[in-house]
């Protein structure tokens, strides 16, 4: 450890900022976080690299009302504004520091004053906290306690939950049961759960789309299939695009007829946009070929010819449907 030494630093006052006009990592900065709760202040100590979880502060400082004090509260407590304070010297405040702060060694913090900070500054010898405790957010450096492989993160999204009420509302209505000793009442044991529909198709979306649009799972797809007659002014297509609908329609399925006067490419992009699963396309192959072209949204590249009587079994097959009689 090195002597205890002030130093200025104007107008910089964020980690990035301190760290680098300092020439340190910021993993070598204490930085202090003023909480309140509206009858105490605290003060959570992190390292620079490292965020403050404000549940576990929660736990830690038997406060569910914390919340990040105000300018002004900063400035009374610590007689320097946002971005100077330190846990050297701090009064009338609460000081929980996070494991990782009492490994620090000659570190820089806020020295309460504006436009400065202290380096050199040691955990147990400028300052002792009044609990230690795990106070931050995890990283990918931190290790898993059970295997001691480093941690990954993913995004997720959550679409179904489960509470164990226990008997917290059961025993104030007087919901009870007959208990095995003796047959006396006992309070129910009480539960819920919930789903959330709109996430789970915000889900569905998220887990199945490309560059050109959404690819809808069969079971979530607000149509099965998606006839696209090209060019509805041709009477002669817009006639097999409706007999395709009608029969696919006849067979159980949900059926989507596109017969709008717009350009045939803009048909076919929508089509990806929307991400019905099937698509029957209704165009220049029925011209020359007599025939029509059977896609899964989700398989772009494999475009299928065939006579219109053959594509309620292609779809059938394409949907992993049951067969029809």
């Amino acid at each position: 450890p090195k002597p205890l030494e002030t130093v200025q630093t104007p107008g910089k006052h964020t980690v990035e900022q301190v760290s680098a006009f300092l020439k340190v990592p910021p993993a070598k900065l204490i930085k202090t976080l003023l909480y309140e709760d509206g009858t105490s202040h605290v003060a959570a100590l992190v390292r620079g690299d490292h965020e403050v979880n404000e549940a576990k502060l929660a736990r830690v400082a038997s406060s569910a009302r914390l919340q990040l004090a105000a300018a002004g509260t900063i400035l009374r407590l610590t007689g320097a504004p946002m971005g100077f304070t330190g846990p050297v010297g701090l009064k009338g405040v609460r000081l929980l520091a996070d494991h990782a702060v009492m490994r620090v060694v000659n570190g820089v913090a806020g020295a309460n004053a504006p436009e400065a900070h202290l380096i050199n500054v040691n955990p147990g010898r400028d300052f002792s906290p009044e609990t230690v405790a795990d106070l931050r957010v995890v990283t990918t450096q931190d290790r898993c306690p059970n295997c001691g492989k480093t941690l990954a993160f993913v995004r997720a999204i959550e679409v179904g939950h489960v509470f164990k009420l226990g008997t917290k509302y059961t025993a104030l209505l007087g919901a009870t049961v007959q208990g095995s000793a003796g047959g006396a009442p006992t309070p129910m044991i009480m539960g819920c759960y919930g789903i959330g529909v709109n996430r789970i198709v915000a889900s569905a979306v998220e887990q199945g789309h490309d560059a050109q649009g959404i690819i809808w799972p069969t079971g979530l797809a607000p149509f099965h299939v998606l006839v696209s007659v090209l060019e509805a002014s041709n009477h002669d297509l817009l006639r097999v695009g409706e007999e395709l609908s009608n029969a696919l329609s006849d067979k159980g399925f949900d059926v989507l007829l596109d017969d709008r006067q717009q350009s045939p490419g803009s048909k076919l992009k929508d089509a990806d946009l929307i991400g019905i699963p099937v698509q029957v396309i209704v165009g220049k192959t029925w011209v020359s070929e007599q025939a029509v072209e059977v896609v899964a949204r989700a398989k772009k590249s494999e475009k299928m010819k065939m006579a219109p009587a053959q594509v309620p079994g292609m779809v059938h097959k394409l949907l992993d449907f049951p067969s029809s009689s």
